[in-house]
């Protein structure tokens, strides 16, 4: 979703609170930060929102750049599906039917005008929940065919690392680690450049995988395995 290369949209990140296994949801799910607004909408270019549960799957149509598709895929394996070293607490997979499928993938000629990629909901979509936890299934995300030179890069494949895990992590409800809220202030406090959800990038600043917060965030957030099971983060 909504990508700048200089200076991005504002969209969360993690801020945790004192009560014992729930993360705070002040910069996560779905909305935009500050005012948390109702943006877990079709065909909107500023959505925002969360996954149904802690199961997720990701379809890529075929005439994707392979390039783009490899590294969705070992984003999804790497970044998002639990492992001792990794430790998400979700069960992701990537699938060849787009009908198990929460998140579809395809590039769409100028998707939006300066923005690497973006995440909506769609028309064939079913919506649960509401407010912070509110979630679409199957969300889709579009990368834009203008920026496709940088995946086909291979001298800067830390582009396609950082715009793959960015975008995916999006649909799990996480938001930028350098938002800010309604004071200005960031809502996270340090290690912002460190996530991959970070959207100051440029020059040697491109982040590549999640950081310990995104991860106990996901931990925290999505419990579950089920499909039935919403997210467990309140606010």
């Amino acid at each position: 979703m909504k990508h700048r290369l200089s200076a991005i949209l504002a969209i969360g990140a993690l801020y945790l609170m004192s009560a014992p296994g729930v993360v705070s949801a002040k910069n996560w799910g779905a909305g935009v930060p500050p005012k948390q607004a109702d943006r877990c909408t079709i065909q909107d270019e500023d959505s925002q929102c969360t996954a149904q549960n802690g199961t997720h799957t990701v379809w890529v149509l075929s005439s994707v750049n392979s390039d783009l598709k490899a590294a969705i895929t070992a984003s999804v394996e790497n970044d998002y599906d639990d492992s001792s070293s990794n430790n998400t607490d979700i069960n992701a997979s990537m699938v060849s039917d787009p009908g198990a499928a929460d998140v579809w993938v395809f590039e769409k000629d100028d998707a939006v005008a300066n923005r690497w990629g973006y995440g909506t909901c769609t028309s064939d979509s079913t919506f649960g929940e509401s407010g912070l936890n509110e979630w679409c299934r199957p969300q889709a995300i579009f990368f834009n065919n203008d920026h496709e030179s940088e995946w086909e890069d291979d001298a800067h494949p830390e582009k396609r690392r950082w715009v793959t895990c960015h975008e995916l992590g999006h649909t799990l409800g996480l938001r930028h680690p350098n938002d800010v809220d309604q004071n200005g202030n960031y809502l996270e406090s340090s290690n912002r450049t460190s996530s991959c959800m970070y959207t100051g990038v440029g020059g040697s600043t491109w982040p590549g995988n999640l950081y310990s917060y995104d991860r106990e965030h996901l931990r925290d957030c999505y419990p579950h395995h089920t499909i039935g099971d919403p997210p467990q983060c309140r606010d």
